[in-house]
């Protein structure tokens, strides 16, 4: 069974990691979050913090089954971690914090896992906690989340003890089960008699078709509902057989670097067979690892429906597919929205570390400045980067400090722009043609060509794609271009002095030309935000949203409190949550995701000074490709 553990920060799901390892006899001892001796938060940082930072596979083995298991992180500025794990797993589990009950991170678990088509058990923790009201939480729930769900027990509450009923109770879950299965409905009409088997097996057959989500009941710090979850989870989600045969397929979703800073590689395998010795992607594998029972054991070989960690080869990064894996679908949680100076007194060693982290978080976006070299990163939030230079100086002893972050805006066209130069002209040394047309589009970025490749050879065209997505990187206002079709309309060729760099080089300056002509509007990041506070807040709260520039604002009244939804800019709400924790004395609760890019107000103009030569400085642009800038 391969499954992730899924949650909002602080709902207690390395906690329940821990707990499920020790039911299932994985470890001997429970360790401790605020103890710092958790299994699966193995870095300092982790441990020091009390929180997940990276997302840790473990295994473990029940009732002949083994289960890989990952723990990710809560926090929404280490959502790629998130991403990447959700992606290769077959089933989860969505841990909720009874008190706080459904937040806006939930939320986006929720609907991801939904959009994957991954079967989930819901994990209801912490249901000792004072002041927990089931009713209102399943309530908000089936509000926030979905109808369809199904209570596996009876709980029940006294002097802040769980009483729980024991899993697939007949009688309780009968009347649920029934709307969704015409045949125990009809036996339950006619007082047939339905056994334990019946219902089971209806659940089963129900969540993995995700017509259901099932809910179990606990509180993992006090191994309440472990086992019970435990066996809902080898009941319910998905098994899977070995698989040997046909070609090797999978995903690398995670690398670390060990003691030896040796590059161990972590990949979903869906088919075929790895071996030490053995080839992948045209490299070597010097030794294949496993895991077992909350261990990593060298083993001869890993076969397709397991994880598999590799050693030796160089070239593969986080988010390579190999091969045409059947199910794997991939999902995106958000985008950095923040971007930041990083520097240190030695530039090339502080290049060389922070590749080392990007190889393992392809979202680490990061770029050198052409002539100056500094170093800029860009981020999810103001924890990430202090996490990064905690990182940093634990791995590597290197002292870093940031500038003060900055939104990431992006540009995108008004217009259609044409543009074209021809070779032999006087107007460039290339031997190449290139047209370019620019247009607005909704769809990121597309690059299409009307151009045919018996006209203008592929070898030549490919050139002309890498020129514009080198181009596309610094927009009119230094910005990255999206939102734009891009389509290359006419290219010609010298038989005898063409190169694909020909094309490559001059490609830019003719993107840019056609840019300038449809000119760009700047986009900038907007967030969804859900809060929830007292009544007596609500008309400071609204003022302030409407003083941000929040949109689609939407309330509703809910036992004496308001809970507000709606989007707001990142830029305007930067630092907001300080100020809502101080406006509601902590009382209430305030939490974002990425929304999308969106176009930004006509009186806002901000201008990124470019990293390279601009093309539309042709002169300049000329001499740097003749090595004479």
């Amino acid at each position: 069974m391969n499954i992730g553990i899924f949650a909002h920060v602080d709902a207690g799901k390395t906690t329940l990691t821990e707990n499920l390892l020790y039911e299932a006899g994985a470890i001997n001892s429970i360790g401790r979050v605020d103890n710092g001796n958790t299994v699966t938060d193995k870095m300092a940082l982790e441990k020091k913090r009390g929180i997940s930072i990276q997302s840790t596979p473990i295994s473990f083995d029940y009732k002949n089954v083994k289960i890989n298991l990952i723990d990710t992180p809560g926090h929404i500025e280490f959502v790629a971690e998130v991403e990447r794990a959700m992606s290769v797993l077959d089933g989860a589990v969505l841990v909720i914090s009874a008190k706080e009950g459904v937040q806006s991170h939930t939320t986006l678990l929720f609907e991801s896992l939904r959009k994957l088509n991954k079967p989930v058990i819901i994990f209801i923790n912490k249901m000792d906690r004072s002041g927990v009201d089931k009713n209102e939480l399943i309530k908000d729930i089936k509000s926030d989340l979905c109808q369809n769900i199904i209570e596996l027990q009876n709980v029940e509450i006294k002097d802040q003890t769980i009483v729980l009923s024991n899993l697939f109770d007949t009688h309780a879950i009968m009347e649920d089960l029934a709307l969704y299965d015409d045949t125990l409905l009809e036996k339950y009409l006619n007082e047939e008699k339905i056994n334990d088997i019946e219902i089971e097996n209806s659940i089963k057959k129900l969540t993995g078709e995700k017509e259901i989500y099932p809910v179990c009941y606990g509180s993992a710090l006090k191994n309440i509902g472990i086992k019970e979850l435990l066996e809902a989870i080898e009941k319910l989600l998905p098994k899977m057989s070995p698989n040997s045969t046909g070609e090797v397929e999978g995903v690398v979703f995670k690398i670390l670097r060990n003691d030896a800073n040796k590059r161990e590689i972590y990949i979903r395998l869906y088919s075929g067979c790895i071996r030490s010795r053995g080839m992948i992607k045209d490299e070597k594998i010097s030794f294949v690892k496993q895991m077992k029972n909350g261990k990593l054991e060298y083993a001869k070989e890993a076969f397709g429906n397991d994880i598999a960690i590799i050693m030796g080869p160089e070239k593969l990064k986080v988010g390579d597919v190999i091969g045409n894996p059947k199910g794997y679908k991939k999902i995106s949680l958000g985008t950095p929205t923040l971007r930041t100076r990083i520097s240190s007194d030695n530039k090339r060693e502080l290049a060389e570390i922070i590749d080392y982290l990007a190889e393992g978080d392809p979202f680490l976006e990061y770029e050198i400045e052409q002539h100056s070299k500094d170093l800029y990163l860009n981020l999810f939030g103001e924890i990430q980067m202090e996490i990064i230079q905690s990182l940093i100086y634990e791995k590597h002893f290197v002292k870093v400090s940031f500038s003060e972050p900055i939104i990431i805006y992006k540009e995108m066209p008004i217009a259609l722009g044409e543009y074209t130069l021809y070779m032999w002209t006087g107007e460039h040394p290339f031997a190449a043609t290139v047209g370019i047309r620019v247009e607005p589009s909704e769809e990121g970025l597309v690059i299409e060509s009307d151009v045919s490749t018996g006209f203008l050879p592929q070898n030549f065209q490919n050139g002309i794609y890498d020129g514009i997505s080198k181009a596309l990187r610094e927009g009119l206002k230094g910005w990255e271009v999206t939102n734009a079709k891009v389509t290359i309309i006419e290219g010609a060729f010298n038989s005898v002095d063409s190169t694909p760099s020909d094309y490559r080089d001059l490609t830019p300056i003719v993107v840019m030309e056609a840019l300038n002509i449809a000119d760009t509007k700047l986009l900038w990041p907007v967030n969804k935000f859900v809060m929830k506070i007292e009544n007596k807040h609500y008309g400071k709260i609204m003022s302030d949203l409407l003083s941000m520039k929040a949109t689609d604002i939407e309330s509703k009244e809910d036992n004496n409190k308001f809970v507000i939804t709606g989007k707001i800019p990142v830029e305007t709400s930067l630092s907001y949550e300080k100020k809502f924790i101080a406006i509601t004395s902590g009382m209430g609760m305030f939490s974002q995701v990425f929304y999308k890019y969106v176009e930004s107000p006509t009186d806002i103009f901000k201008e990124r000074q470019k990293n390279y030569v601009d093309p539309l400085n042709r002169g300049k642009y000329l001499l740097s490709k003749l090595r004479a800038y």
